[in-house]
């Protein structure tokens, strides 16, 4: 958080100023703050600390701003929503030395100035530029939206032109973009997983974001290869699990869903050393365990379980549970609660 006021923020940690190297997600909104001490206080840490960036607003606007940074090795991301504003990047604020790469989506249009070249961006674009250059925009609505951060000797070898690429709006029908996007859910989540699985999933958005911007043809070929097909296999994971109750599930819907053929679907699975099916299963049996275990669905029958978990029948239900775990779902329920009973069976 913020903090609650001037004195607080100078002793309470806030999200966006973190001691060097420390990683992980962190969530921040300005509803922490007396509302006349806001702007001041973010101002403050944004244009002296971290960001050095200057918030400006009319006088009749309200100032808010709600949203979470992920740090993660060599990569940082931040999304959020805020009130419509000016955000200016002077001269005068950029000694921090910070030459990053900065990648930028905004769900609202905006008009921007980046080297003394003033440009309207549409709804849904993204652009990149360097952290390192002069720049302003202005935002007239409401907007969400989400920043990447990587620095200049991560992504620039990727890039076949790199002064062709600054500040060119990226269409917002890409489905690059679209997959990047989605994947920074999983970027999120990830936000405390091994430091080897960190590492492998910025080099993913690099690959991403290089495919974007104009890789060159072996950088292409690469991110095609592993980060375009490792982002595409977490997403596709991630819409799996959020609909393991659709009992109809199906590697068609999923393809369908992500403009995908289920050949390649398949395909996907299959190098990670699966299958679609198996891998529904996987989690269905998975999910099943855990409400067996829990107290707070003890009371609930089997049966019930096994269709919440999108299985339509109980005996391949409990076929499929005891194949996976070795003992039958009655038998994990009794351990779990130590009772010695079979009830819910």
């Amino acid at each position: 958080m913020f903090g609650a006021s001037r004195e607080m923020s100078a002793s309470k940690p806030n999200p966006w100023e973190r001691p060097a190297g420390q990683l992980g997600r962190f969530r921040f909104s300005t509803d922490d703050l007396p509302a006349k001490e806001r702007l001041a206080i973010v101002n403050e840490v944004v244009a002296k600390r971290t960001r050095r960036q200057h918030i400006a607003l009319r006088p009749e606007d309200r100032y808010y701003v709600h949203g979470e940074s992920c740090v993660l090795p060599g990569m940082v991301a931040y999304r959020s929503s805020f009130s419509p504003m000016r955000i200016v990047r002077s001269r005068e604020l950029l000694s921090d030395g910070n030459d990053s790469f900065v990648f930028s989506w905004f769900d609202q249009a905006r008009l921007s100035t980046y080297r003394q070249r003033e440009l309207a961006v549409g709804a849904g674009e993204a652009t990149l530029i360097f952290a390192s250059d002069q720049g302003s925009g202005i935002f007239p609505a409401a907007t969400n939206h989400a920043v990447i951060m990587l620095p200049r000797n991560k992504l620039a070898p990727l890039l076949r032109d790199i002064d062709g690429c600054l500040m060119r709006p990226l269409p917002a029908g890409s489905p690059a973009l679209g997959l990047l996007l989605r994947y920074l859910d999983i970027v999120y989540d990830q936000s405390a997983a091994p430091f080897a699985l960190q590492e492998a999933i910025v080099a993913h958005v690099c690959d991403l974001i290089g495919v974007m911007c104009g890789a060159t043809r072996d950088a292409e070929q690469e991110a095609k290869n592993r980060g375009i097909r490792a982002a595409r296999l977490h997403v596709l994971k991630k819409t799996i699990r959020e609909n393991l109750l659709n009992g109809g599930l199906s590697v068609s819907a999923i393809a369908a869903r992500h403009r995908l053929t289920p050949r390649y679907v398949q395909m996907l699975f299959e190098e990670s050393g699966t299958t679609f099916t198996e891998f529904v299963r996987s989690e269905r049996l998975a999910r099943a365990y855990r409400l067996l275990t829990s107290p707070a669905t003890r009371d609930r029958k089997v049966l019930d379980i096994a269709i919440s978990c999108g299985f339509g029948d109980l005996s391949h239900f409990n076929r499929a549970f005891r194949t996976h775990f070795g003992a039958t779902p009655s038998d994990v329920r009794v351990h779990s609660t130590g009772t010695g009973s079979l009830a819910g069976s």
